[in-house]
């Protein structure tokens, strides 16, 4: 099953096509008017020995790409496919009459000269995420992806227009954009309106207007009092004394309550 299908149109009508397979290996098609062929990149680098740049635990694994890969052609018609592996550049060229190499260039960036490079390693950024890539006026080659902190990072040559020199127009350098520029993340997401940060689309709310004063319109409710009960009144406590009394005036006094 191949996945992320990215083509590129030569100026003679050939056509490449790139996809990467079930095993993260690039797949490499060429269409013209008379056939189609087809090839693992990934694969043959390997058997034939082209890949640079790799540390030796790598080996197993080199020419490896996650999903997202960019193909770029140069004006002498060379061509340069980049993708990452989680967080490494990796690199295939293919030069003019040539065959494919592949270079790790997040480990060693003079991988990119393959068997010319000067034997000693100059690391570069590392990276996360499907890369972009574009050519300039110069002819140099521009790389932009992320790195694990949502960072912008640029690989970049400066072409052979500002150095005929091969090796100091294919020289790979590196940079943070965030860093360079003085713009963090966190800074850049604070100068954006809060509508953009949050990505959600502006909603217009109209100003608002000083309410007309209306007198209520009273409600039955309101209007008819409802009838209460009104409690009867607490009963007042009746003070009783003794007292005694002859009530029969037989000269017999009994004891009795009389109120007061």
């Amino acid at each position: 099953m191949m996945r992320n299908v990215r083509a590129l149109t030569m100026p003679n009508g050939v056509r490449h096509v790139f996809a990467t397979d079930g095993t993260s290996r690039l797949v490499h098609y060429t269409i013209d008017s008379s056939a189609v062929l087809q090839e693992n990149i990934s694969q043959q680098t390997a058997d034939n020995g082209q890949n640079f740049g790799y540390f030796p635990f790598q080996q197993p694994f080199t020419g490896r790409v996650y999903t997202y890969v960019a193909p770029l052609v140069e004006d002498d018609g060379t061509i340069r496919v980049y993708g990452t592996n989680g967080g490494d550049l990796i690199e295939f060229t293919l030069p003019p009459g040539g065959q494919w190499r592949v270079a790790n260039l997040t480990n060693d960036t003079n991988g990119t000269y393959g068997d010319d490079g000067p034997g000693y390693r100059v690391p570069a950024n590392a990276v996360f995420g499907g890369p972009t890539a574009y050519m300039d006026s110069n002819g140099g080659r521009h790389i932009l992806q992320i790195n694990g902190e949502g960072e912008v990072v640029e690989y970049f040559t400066y072409g052979d227009k500002l150095f005929p020199n091969t090796a100091d127009a294919d020289r790979i350098n590196s940079q943070n954009v965030n860093f360079f520029s003085g713009k963090s993340t966190t800074s850049l997401s604070s100068e954006l309106p809060a509508t953009i940060v949050k990505g959600v689309t502006p909603i217009t709310i109209a100003p608002a207007t000083t309410p007309l004063e209306t007198t209520p319109t009273p409600t039955e409710s309101e209007t008819t009092p409802t009838p209460t009960e009104t409690p009867p009144p607490a009963a007042t406590p009746t003070t009783r004394i003794a007292a005694a009394e002859d009530v029969n005036h037989d000269g017999v006094v009994t004891a009795h309550d009389t109120l007061l």
